[in-house]
C-alpha cells in the first residue's frame, strides 16, 4: 500500500462518517419541511420574525433630549395610526 491509497481510504471513510453523523440533521433541516409545507411556512416566518426583532435603531430626540428605541413594530404602529383605512 502507498500513501495515496491510504489518504484515499481514510477519505472515504471520514466521509461516510460524517454522512452517518449529519443525516439525521440534513433529514430535519431538508427533507422533513418540504414535506409539510405548512411547517415550513410556519418556520419561515417565525425566523422572520426573530430576525425582525433584533433591529433596533437608537436617537436622541432633540426636543427634550431623551435616548429612542425604533424597532420594526414601532414604525408599523405608527403607520398604521397615521394611515386611514
Amino acid at each position: 500500500m502507498n500513501r495515496t491509497s491510504i489518504a484515499a481510504k481514510l477519505n472515504l471513510i471520514e466521509d461516510i462518517i460524517k454522512f452517518r453523523v449529519y443525516r439525521h440533521e440534513y433529514h430535519n433541516a431538508y427533507v422533513e419541511t418540504a414535506v409539510n409545507e405548512e411547517a415550513a411556512r410556519d418556520m419561515i416566518i417565525g425566523q422572520s420574525n426573530t430576525a425582525l426583532t433584533s433591529i433596533k435603531m437608537q436617537y436622541r430626540s432633540p426636543i427634550n433630549r431623551k435616548v429612542i428605541n425604533i424597532t420594526p413594530d414601532s414604525v408599523f404602529a405608527k403607520k398604521l395610526t397615521h394611515t386611514l383605512l
